[in-house]
């Protein structure tokens, strides 16, 4: 059993990391699919996450136009930066970006 504490942390960090993705879909088909995951060892949120991550492979190209895009904006990170940020932001550093600086600014 987990403590109230971990707990706590747990909903904390999944509120910061995490969001929840629905679909509507009629009952009688939820129930089967929630079955046939249980038969099969298996949860509909692993088959979900899976079938996410192959549809992502599929769609690279989309994909990446869509995470410069999305990217475009974000300031990017390097060491200058650290000492700043640890004062303005209390040690809580933003993830870097996953793309070359130079890659960022010319969205190529």
């Amino acid at each position: 059993m987990v403590t109230k504490a971990k707990r706590a942390s747990n909903n904390k960090w999944d509120a910061n990391n995490m969001v929840v993705l629905g679909c509507k879909i009629k009952k009688d088909k939820a129930l089967l699919f929630k079955k046939v995951c249980r038969a099969a060892h298996t949860t509909p949120n692993s088959v979900f996450s899976k079938a996410i991550d192959r549809f992502m492979q599929e769609h690279e190209e989309e994909a990446s136009t869509v995470m410069r895009e999305m990217l475009k904006d974000i300031p990017i990170i390097d060491g200058a930066n650290d000492q700043e940020c640890e004062k303005d932001c209390g040690g809580n550093k933003p993830p870097r970006p996953l793309v070359s600086k130079d890659e960022g600014k010319d969205g190529g």
